[in-house]
């Protein structure tokens, strides 16, 4: 049964509970009403935990990837950074090793 199944079994239930107390008669679908008015609220008191549960979860597992994320573009931005301090070593040397460069 699904949740939005339950929630209207339980406002139904819930209705006939409030009429049978009304009406004052204290019968066994009363009773059953009430019991099943207190398990399914406890089923339901657990079904939002876990949503809260996975909602959190998946907030923690996303806030990883983002630093995962951030932490490979600081890397390829080094890595950028080391290539570009390479290539203008690289040209410094050759310029210092080409005797046209040189004045």
């Amino acid at each position: 049964m699904s949740y939005p199944e339950k929630v209207l079994i339980l406002y139904i239930m819930l209705g006939i509970s409030i009429i049978c107390k009304y009406l004052g008669t204290e019968t066994t679908m009363n009773r059953l009403v009430r019991i099943y008015l207190k398990e399914t609220s406890f089923f339901i008191v657990i079904n939002q935990r876990i949503q809260q549960w996975s909602r959190r979860a998946w907030c923690e597992e996303l806030s990883l990837l983002k630093l995962e994320r951030d932490m490979w573009k600081v890397e390829v931005d080094e890595s950028c950074r080391l290539q570009d301090i390479l290539e203008s070593s690289e040209a410094l040397r050759w310029r210092d090793q080409d005797p046209r460069l040189v004045s």
